[in-house]
């Protein structure tokens, strides 16, 4: 019976890890709509966000999306940062 417990947990151990590895694997950095380019329209998506959040929720994605600067928490510098890319993006670019 333990053992088969064990399998289980692993089981949805390794579906759950699956699941996020297929959901960030597919974001583009920048791209908050998902159409799979990064605009201007990305950037008033953000900036709105981070006028209101709750009037203006992201997707899960598109907060993966638009953590720019890799700290986890999407603010004004992850707005720079897109900023900065969309007018000149060879000097600026996401990765």
């Amino acid at each position: 019976m333990k053992k088969r417990l064990f399998c289980l947990a692993l089981l949805c151990a390794f579906a759950a890890l699956l699941a996020v590895h297929a959901a960030t694997a597919s974001v583009i950095p920048g791209d908050l709509t998902g159409d799979g380019n990064v605009t201007r329209k990305d950037l008033a998506m953000l900036s709105k966000y981070l006028r209101n959040k709750e009037a203006n929720p992201l997707s899960e994605k598109a907060l993966l999306a638009v953590n720019l600067n890799g700290d986890k928490d999407v603010n004004r510098k992850d707005l720079a940062i897109l900023s900065k890319h969309l007018r000149n993006p060879e000097l600026y670019p996401l990765s």
